[in-house]
Protein backbone atom coordinates (compact mmCIF):
# COMPACT_ATOMS: atom_id res chain seq x y z
CA UNK A 1 0.00 0.00 0.00
CA UNK A 2 2.87 2.37 0.73
CA UNK A 3 4.37 1.69 -2.71
CA UNK A 4 0.99 2.28 -4.35
CA UNK A 5 0.54 5.46 -2.37
CA UNK A 6 3.91 6.78 -3.56
CA UNK A 7 3.13 5.81 -7.16
CA UNK A 8 -0.14 7.70 -6.87
CA UNK A 9 1.69 10.71 -5.49
CA UNK A 10 4.17 10.56 -8.35
CA UNK A 11 1.44 10.28 -10.93
CA UNK A 12 -0.15 13.29 -9.22
CA UNK A 13 -3.37 13.39 -11.18
CA UNK A 14 -5.42 16.54 -10.69
CA UNK A 15 -9.05 15.43 -10.18
CA UNK A 16 -10.34 18.53 -11.90
CA UNK A 17 -8.60 17.87 -15.19
CA UNK A 18 -7.05 15.24 -17.43
CA UNK A 19 -3.58 16.74 -17.11
CA UNK A 20 -0.94 14.44 -15.69
CA UNK A 21 1.50 16.07 -13.33
CA UNK A 22 5.14 15.10 -13.43
CA UNK A 23 6.73 14.13 -10.15
CA UNK A 24 10.26 15.16 -9.36
CA UNK A 25 12.10 13.49 -6.52
CA UNK A 26 14.77 16.18 -6.68
CA UNK A 27 12.96 18.38 -4.16
CA UNK A 28 11.38 17.26 -0.89
CA UNK A 29 8.41 19.59 -1.39
CA UNK A 30 7.57 18.32 -4.88
CA UNK A 31 3.90 17.28 -5.13
CA UNK A 32 3.33 18.01 -1.43
CA UNK A 33 2.27 21.64 -1.82
CA UNK A 34 -1.24 22.30 -3.08
CA UNK A 35 -3.28 25.41 -3.70
CA UNK A 36 -6.13 26.03 -1.28
CA UNK A 37 -7.95 28.10 -3.92
CA UNK A 38 -8.03 25.80 -6.95
CA UNK A 39 -6.67 22.51 -5.63
CA UNK A 40 -3.72 22.37 -8.05
CA UNK A 41 -0.19 21.50 -7.02
CA UNK A 42 2.54 24.09 -6.63
CA UNK A 43 5.59 23.98 -8.87
CA UNK A 44 9.11 25.12 -8.08
CA UNK A 45 10.28 28.05 -10.20
CA UNK A 46 13.68 29.73 -10.04
CA UNK A 47 13.94 33.46 -10.69
CA UNK A 48 17.16 35.39 -11.16
CA UNK A 49 17.30 38.65 -9.24
CA UNK A 50 20.43 40.72 -9.84
CA UNK A 51 22.39 37.61 -10.68
CA UNK A 52 21.10 35.69 -7.64
CA UNK A 53 18.86 32.66 -8.20
CA UNK A 54 15.78 32.66 -5.95
CA UNK A 55 13.62 29.51 -5.78
CA UNK A 56 9.88 30.10 -5.26
CA UNK A 57 6.77 27.91 -5.42
CA UNK A 58 3.77 28.90 -7.56
CA UNK A 59 0.35 27.41 -8.22
CA UNK A 60 0.45 25.48 -11.49
CA UNK A 61 -2.90 26.90 -12.59
CA UNK A 62 -1.50 30.39 -12.23
CA UNK A 63 1.65 29.44 -14.14
CA UNK A 64 -0.21 27.80 -17.04
CA UNK A 65 -3.39 29.89 -17.23
CA UNK A 66 -2.51 33.19 -15.58
CA UNK A 67 -3.55 35.08 -12.41
CA UNK A 68 -7.05 35.72 -13.80
CA UNK A 69 -7.74 31.99 -13.30
CA UNK A 70 -6.09 31.63 -9.89
CA UNK A 71 -4.46 34.43 -7.93
CA UNK A 72 -2.85 32.17 -5.32
CA UNK A 73 0.21 33.53 -3.57
CA UNK A 74 3.74 32.80 -4.75
CA UNK A 75 5.93 31.87 -1.79
CA UNK A 76 9.67 31.63 -1.44
CA UNK A 77 11.08 28.17 -0.80
CA UNK A 78 12.85 29.49 2.27
CA UNK A 79 9.57 30.71 3.78
CA UNK A 80 7.76 27.40 3.14
CA UNK A 81 10.62 25.42 4.65
CA UNK A 82 10.58 27.73 7.66
CA UNK A 83 6.82 27.22 8.16
CA UNK A 84 6.99 23.44 7.72
CA UNK A 85 9.76 23.39 10.31
CA UNK A 86 7.55 25.48 12.60
CA UNK A 87 4.70 22.96 12.22
CA UNK A 88 7.00 20.03 13.04
CA UNK A 89 8.31 21.85 16.11
CA UNK A 90 4.75 22.52 17.26
CA UNK A 91 4.24 18.76 17.18
CA UNK A 92 7.43 18.27 19.22
CA UNK A 93 6.43 21.00 21.72
CA UNK A 94 3.08 19.35 22.39
CA UNK A 95 4.37 15.81 22.00
CA UNK A 96 2.96 14.48 25.28
CA UNK A 97 -0.57 15.44 24.29
CA UNK A 98 0.04 14.27 20.70
CA UNK A 99 1.37 10.92 21.96
CA UNK A 100 -1.81 10.43 24.00
CA UNK A 101 -3.92 11.13 20.91
CA UNK A 102 -1.78 8.78 18.83
CA UNK A 103 -2.03 6.03 21.47
CA UNK A 104 -5.82 6.35 21.43
CA UNK A 105 -5.93 6.30 17.62
CA UNK A 106 -3.62 3.28 17.43
CA UNK A 107 -5.92 1.41 19.79
CA UNK A 108 -8.89 2.28 17.58
CA UNK A 109 -7.02 1.12 14.49
CA UNK A 110 -6.18 -2.15 16.24
CA UNK A 111 -9.82 -2.96 16.93
CA UNK A 112 -10.72 -5.61 14.38
CA UNK A 113 -14.42 -6.26 13.95
CA UNK A 114 -14.11 -7.54 10.43
CA UNK A 115 -12.93 -11.08 11.12
CA UNK A 116 -16.33 -12.52 12.02
CA UNK A 117 -18.04 -10.52 9.26
CA UNK A 118 -15.73 -12.01 6.62
CA UNK A 119 -16.29 -15.53 7.95
CA UNK A 120 -20.07 -15.03 7.76
CA UNK A 121 -19.83 -13.59 4.24
CA UNK A 122 -17.66 -16.50 3.11
CA UNK A 123 -20.22 -18.97 4.45
CA UNK A 124 -23.08 -17.13 2.73
CA UNK A 125 -21.16 -17.14 -0.56
CA UNK A 126 -20.40 -20.84 -0.20
CA UNK A 127 -24.08 -21.62 0.40
CA UNK A 128 -25.11 -19.57 -2.65
CA UNK A 129 -22.45 -21.22 -4.80
CA UNK A 130 -23.90 -24.62 -3.85
CA UNK A 131 -27.36 -23.41 -4.84
CA UNK A 132 -26.02 -22.06 -8.13
CA UNK A 133 -24.42 -25.44 -8.86
CA UNK A 134 -27.69 -27.25 -8.16
CA UNK A 135 -29.67 -24.94 -10.42
CA UNK A 136 -27.02 -25.13 -13.15
CA UNK A 137 -27.13 -28.92 -13.07
CA UNK A 138 -30.92 -28.81 -13.23
CA UNK A 139 -30.69 -26.29 -16.07
CA UNK A 140 -32.66 -23.72 -14.05
CA UNK A 141 -32.20 -19.96 -14.05
CA UNK A 142 -29.81 -18.78 -11.31
CA UNK A 143 -29.45 -15.12 -12.32
CA UNK A 144 -30.74 -13.78 -8.97
CA UNK A 145 -28.31 -15.98 -7.05
CA UNK A 146 -25.40 -14.83 -9.22
CA UNK A 147 -26.29 -11.18 -8.59
CA UNK A 148 -26.53 -11.80 -4.85
CA UNK A 149 -23.15 -13.55 -4.94
CA UNK A 150 -21.63 -10.51 -6.66
CA UNK A 151 -23.10 -8.22 -3.99
CA UNK A 152 -21.57 -10.31 -1.22
CA UNK A 153 -18.19 -10.26 -2.95
CA UNK A 154 -18.44 -6.46 -3.10
CA UNK A 155 -19.24 -6.29 0.63
CA UNK A 156 -16.24 -8.48 1.41
CA UNK A 157 -13.95 -6.32 -0.73
CA UNK A 158 -15.10 -3.16 1.08
CA UNK A 159 -14.45 -4.73 4.49
CA UNK A 160 -10.98 -5.89 3.46
CA UNK A 161 -10.16 -2.47 2.00
CA UNK A 162 -11.20 -0.78 5.24
CA UNK A 163 -9.05 -3.23 7.20
CA UNK A 164 -6.06 -2.44 4.96
CA UNK A 165 -6.63 1.29 5.49
CA UNK A 166 -6.67 0.73 9.27
CA UNK A 167 -3.37 -1.13 9.05
CA UNK A 168 -1.87 1.69 6.99
CA UNK A 169 -3.09 4.29 9.48
CA UNK A 170 -1.71 2.23 12.35
CA UNK A 171 1.75 2.19 10.72
CA UNK A 172 1.66 5.97 10.14
CA UNK A 173 0.68 6.58 13.75
CA UNK A 174 3.47 4.33 14.98
CA UNK A 175 5.98 6.21 12.83
CA UNK A 176 4.88 9.52 14.34
CA UNK A 177 5.01 8.05 17.85
CA UNK A 178 8.56 6.77 17.27
CA UNK A 179 9.60 10.16 15.89
CA UNK A 180 8.27 11.96 18.98
CA UNK A 181 9.98 9.51 21.32
CA UNK A 182 13.31 10.11 19.56
CA UNK A 183 13.11 13.92 19.49
CA UNK A 184 13.78 15.58 22.83
CA UNK A 185 14.46 19.06 21.46
CA UNK A 186 13.18 21.22 18.60
CA UNK A 187 14.59 20.83 15.11
CA UNK A 188 16.64 23.81 13.94
CA UNK A 189 16.99 23.04 10.21
CA UNK A 190 14.85 21.75 7.37
CA UNK A 191 15.35 18.04 6.72
CA UNK A 192 14.29 16.70 3.29
CA UNK A 193 14.12 13.05 4.41
CA UNK A 194 12.14 13.86 7.54
CA UNK A 195 9.64 15.95 5.58
CA UNK A 196 9.03 13.14 3.09
CA UNK A 197 8.60 10.71 5.96
CA UNK A 198 6.19 12.78 8.05
CA UNK A 199 4.30 15.19 5.79
CA UNK A 200 1.24 14.23 3.74
CA UNK A 201 0.44 17.64 2.26
CA UNK A 202 1.01 21.38 2.59
CA UNK A 203 -1.96 23.56 1.66
CA UNK A 204 -1.50 27.27 0.92
CA UNK A 205 -4.49 29.41 1.93
CA UNK A 206 -3.69 33.11 1.74
CA UNK A 207 -1.51 33.96 4.71
CA UNK A 208 -2.10 30.56 6.30
CA UNK A 209 -0.31 27.27 5.64
CA UNK A 210 -2.01 24.03 6.68
CA UNK A 211 0.47 21.20 7.20
CA UNK A 212 -1.09 17.74 7.30
CA UNK A 213 1.01 14.93 8.70
CA UNK A 214 0.72 11.34 7.50
CA UNK A 215 -0.60 10.43 10.93
CA UNK A 216 -3.67 12.59 10.21
CA UNK A 217 -2.65 15.44 12.53
CA UNK A 218 -3.03 18.94 11.04
CA UNK A 219 -1.09 22.01 12.13
CA UNK A 220 -1.89 25.53 10.93
CA UNK A 221 0.83 28.17 10.77
CA UNK A 222 0.70 31.80 9.70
Amino acid sequence: MKVQEELTRRANINEGSNKKRIYSSKYALSSLIKCGKCGEIYRRVVYTNRGVKVPVWRCLTRIEEGPHTCDAETLSEELIQEKVLEAINKIIDGKEQIKRIIKSNIEKALIKKSGNEIIKLDQKMLDIQKEVLKKANAKEDYTDLALRLEELRGEKSEIMLKEAENENLKERLKEMKEFLEEKEIRIDRFDDVLVRKLIESIEINGDTILVEFKSGIKIEVK
